[in-house]
């Protein structure tokens, strides 16, 4: 493992080999760290790895795998909105480039993208944007079903719990698991998926009063578990989650249908699988499963003692989370932290140069103009000179004297104007280091809030300049066949609108649209319901899915 340092290397240009074999030390340091307490360095050499991306030139195949497993990382740290933003820029990329991937690259990474579909819609429903999950999960169920292959079945699966989850309509939901289930059985009934297929078609039974179908199918599903081979994880040769839960789930239906005998031995083999190593969960299962049994055979003083044993049991559960969460937070604020001060270092350096210019710039004017000065004093004494030795000479000689005097005068005023602007512009310069200077002699809690104070007064500061107008140049020429598409399709739509949509389709927030635009959030937002009536949008078509989609 080579622990690298890192500077500003996103801000110095190298070539686009050496920015690649930058980022794959950056992606290699990242994974050292993947689950190991240290989570700041495995977030921080992430997003430092994506910071090189666009001096990399090709290397698809390389970007859209670190973009794929990086947005499930997060997903799993809990950080949604930003693992919806990278499996977003993943399907983007990847439905832009596919066609220029090897054959070998592109089943590989048909893996990646169906699992991507999967999450950014789970993670959508997470935050209550239920009309876009339902987008995405059809999009992955269309996406999958051109292979034969066990993804299909995921697909389907995942949509069947949307409904049953989200919607709470058990018949679409039973309609979706048996669809999976039937596909699922030609090719891939010895598969992890088809369990879950059959757990989901279960647990709906389990719902609607089917009691015995249950039944039936927990215990298939129990056996199943206990021999088909773990492929989705790293760490566990089977999944003992889901045997764990599946084996509950039968004792308690068991219990229902009073065959005890069935339960007390499903609780024996669940036994089995647990030791020092198993994970609280599976043994919050197993303890549950064993309160069940023991409240159905009247055996309520252990099954007051075992449901003490649960209750303590997810008392660490919830600690455990709370310390996650926590530490989570904290790596969170370090790393915000960090590439603040990353940032305004930079822009101190930027200044300090800018300074240093301006400085020399001053210097190398004075010394010219000293030396002008002198070169006209000694011309002027010299003339003097001449001036009294020829003072006997004609009239024309004085007269030409005279007006050397006036054309003296005029360039001494000149000289003067130009000293004084001189003046003001090296005054200017020194408050403006004197102010520099102040900042950097202030510490601890006090130099940070001088900082927030400035960068807040500069936000508050910016307004359209030549840098905005360069922006928006750039990003006029960069996105001239998307507007020429947009002007065909959507003729009435103004040249603002369609700059609105181009910052849109770059995924850029709504804050840092309203500051390119100078407008508020206020003004945007009534901008975005505008272009929604140009675009004849219905209510349920997200705008910035659409204008994403073209």
């Amino acid at each position: 493992m080579v622990f690298i340092c890192w500077g500003s290397f996103a801000q110095v240009s190298v070539s686009s080999q050496q920015a690649l074999e930058l980022q794959k030390q950056l992606i290699d340091t990242a994974d050292y760290y993947k689950y190991s307490p240290q989570l700041n360095n495995y977030i921080t050499y992430s997003f430092r790895a994506i910071e090189l991306m666009p001096q990399i030139e090709g290397n698809h195949y390389h970007k859209l795998k670190f973009y794929a497993r990086f947005a499930y990382r997060l997903q799993q740290l809990g950080l949604i909105k930003e693992s919806i933003r990278q499996s977003n820029v993943f399907i983007d990329y990847h439905e832009g480039f596919q066609k220029q991937l090897k054959p070998e690259e592109e089943l590989e990474l048909f893996q990646y993208a169906a699992f991507n579909y999967s999450i950014l819609a789970q993670n959508y429903s997470d935050i209550e944007q239920q009309d876009s999950a339902a987008f995405i999960y059809k999009k992955g169920i269309a996406f999958t079903a051109n292979r034969q292959s066990r993804y299909y079945v995921s697909a389907l699966n995942n949509y069947g719990l949307y409904f049953y989850y989200e919607k709470k309509d058990l018949d679409s939901a039973l309609y979706y698991f048996k669809n999976a289930k039937a596909f699922a059985e030609e090719d891939f009934s010895d598969v992890h998926i088809y369990g879950s297929v059959i757990d989901n078609i279960a647990d709906v039974y389990f719902e609607t009063g089917r009691i015995e179908e249950a039944n039936r199918l927990y215990r298939q599903n129990f056996a199943f578990y206990q021999k088909v081979p773990f492929d989705e994880n790293d760490f566990y040769p089977i999944d003992y989650g889901r045997i764990m839960s599946s084996g509950y789930q039968y004792i308690d239906t068991a219990v229902r249908l009073n065959n005890m005998e069935a339960a007390e031995q499903t609780l024996v083999e669940m036994n089995r699988y647990l030791n020092e190593e198993s994970e609280p969960e599976w043994r919050l299962d197993y303890l549950t499963a064993k309160e069940t049994l023991e409240q159905a055979r009247g055996e309520h003083q252990q099954a007051n003692q075992t449901l003490q044993e649960i209750g303590m049991l997810k008392d660490r559960l919830a600690e455990l989370k709370l310390t996650s969460v926590t530490e989570l937070q904290n790596t969170l604020n370090q790393i915000v932290l960090e590439r603040i001060q990353e940032s305004l270092a930079y822009e101190k350096q930027e200044q300090q140069e800018q300074i240093r210019k301006q400085r020399l710039r001053f210097w190398i004017v004075v010394l010219t103009l000293s030396l002008f000065i002198f070169i006209l004093f000694y011309l002027y004494q010299q003339r003097k000179q001449s001036l009294l030795i020829a003072d006997e000479k004609a009239k024309n000689a004085a007269l030409q004297n005279k007006q050397l005097n006036y054309e003296m005068e005029a360039k001494k005023r000149d000289l003067t104007d130009f000293a004084i602007n001189l003046s003001q512009s090296h005054e200017w310069a020194k408050d403006l280091y004197n102010q520099i200077q102040a900042i950097k002699e202030t510490r601890g809690r006090a130099r940070k809030k001088e900082f927030d104070e400035l960068e807040t007064e500069i936000k508050n500061k910016v307004v359209f300049d030549k840098e905005t107008e360069s922006f928006y140049e750039k990003l006029d020429s960069l996105s001239g066949v998307f507007y020429k598409k947009l002007q065909e399709a959507y003729p009435k739509l103004t040249k603002n609108d369609i700059r609105l949509c181009s910052l849109i389709r770059l995924k850029i927030d709504s804050h840092e649209i309203a500051t390119l635009q100078n407008i508020t959030i206020s003004s945007l937002n009534t901008a975005r319901y505008r272009l929604r009536k140009k675009l004849n949008l219905s209510e349920n078509t997200d705008l910035d899915v659409f204008i994403q989609s073209l």
